[in-house]
């Protein structure tokens, strides 16, 4: 996977980054709110999921964990096509 052009950097900056081997995925939140998921074979998806998304955990199942700003609630997602609550 070669990442290499600031289109794909978050506006207002990373708070965390994670590696998914299962997938063979890289999942980044940021301060702009957003959740992004890279794979080798495609541009990131982006998924707005709050004001700011503070941190990501992953799981070997393909779940992901998200604690977004405003919320006090850790939201749970698959990761496939997409982020499935």
């Amino acid at each position: 996977m070669s990442v290499t052009s600031l289109r794909y950097s978050h506006t207002e900056g990373h708070c965390n980054l994670k590696y998914v081997p299962a997938s063979n995925t890289i999942v980044t939140c940021g301060a702009d709110g957003e959740v992004r998921v890279y794979t080798d074979d495609d541009d990131s998806k982006s998924h707005l999921i709050g004001d700011e998304v503070y941190a990501v955990a992953c799981t070997s199942e393909n779940k992901l964990f998200v604690a977004p700003s405003g919320s006090n609630t850790i939201r749970a997602y698959t990761i496939g096509n997409g982020l499935k609550s």
